[in-house]
């Protein structure tokens, strides 16, 4: 590390081989990598990948392979309108999920009943509303407003139309109502939803941020995750340009 000057302009300029020097020194153990791979496919519901990967590597994943199977039906199933294969999964998994966050059915139902508004089967959705929702608004009142809003769709002729659209957009809860059952499964697990790879790529990010404005400092970062293209010596090409200049 070489320092051209002391002052508040001071610039810190990191040799490329001694930073890669540097590395040589860092241990990484293979079974702690696999550990970081499989605790992403886990969280992203990637069963398939986990699978092949645990019988490869013998890696444990984070919670039961066919919770990660699981999981991955419910959300294929709510994205898809399967809204009691959905509630099946679940209860499959632990009935007492929904038991405990019952707010969750409903909304759950409330998107059945938006498609069935949607496909313009009226009479069904008015009997699937009663039947269905009622009793979870007899239970908690302030969720009459949540179908107040789903029934005003019935006074639009034209579900294209520009209004409709938008309370249309408002009504489809289908992500976050996943992801917060998604979430609530995974704490039943002590997963974090944001799994152990993102947290450590959003870090090194954070670290560069810091380490560039506490000072000028010209140090390698990382610039394209997709590619994992690094860029060396920031300053170096600033230089060169102001000496073009001149």
């Amino acid at each position: 590390m070489n320092e051209d000057s002391l002052g508040e302009t001071s610039t810190i300029y990191l040799n490329t081989k001694n930073w890669l020097k540097e590395f040589e020194y860092i241990k990484i153990h293979e079974n702690d990598l696999n550990e970081v791979l499989m605790n992403y496919f886990c969280v992203h519901r990637m069963y398939d990948v986990a699978s092949e990967f645990q019988k490869e590597t013998n890696v444990k994943p984070d919670m039961p392979i066919e919770t990660v199977k699981l999981r991955y039906l419910i959300q294929d199933n709510i994205m898809n309108n399967k809204i009691e294969e959905a509630i099946e999964h679940i209860n499959n998994l632990d009935e007492r999920i929904l038991k405990k966050h019952k707010d969750l059915v409903f909304y759950l139902k409330k998107q059945k009943l938006l498609k069935l508004i949607l496909n313009n089967n009226i009479n069904e959705a008015i009997i699937y509303s009663q039947q269905e929702l009622a009793p979870y608004v007899n239970e908690k009142p302030s969720l009459i407003n949540e179908i107040d809003d789903i029934m005003m769709l019935m006074a639009y002729p034209d579900f294209n139309s520009d209004e409709a659209k938008k309370l249309i957009q408002k009504l489809e809860k289908k992500k976050s109502t996943l992801k917060r059952i998604d979430d609530i499964i995974l704490n039943y697990y002590n997963v974090d939803s944001e799994s152990t790879f993102e947290y450590i790529v959003k870090n090194a990010f954070f670290t560069q941020n810091v380490l560039s404005a506490k000072y000028p400092c010209s140090i390698p970062k990382l610039k394209n995750l997709k590619n994992g293209y690094i860029e060396y010596f920031e300053h170096l090409k600033k230089n060169k340009k102001k000496k073009k200049k001149k």
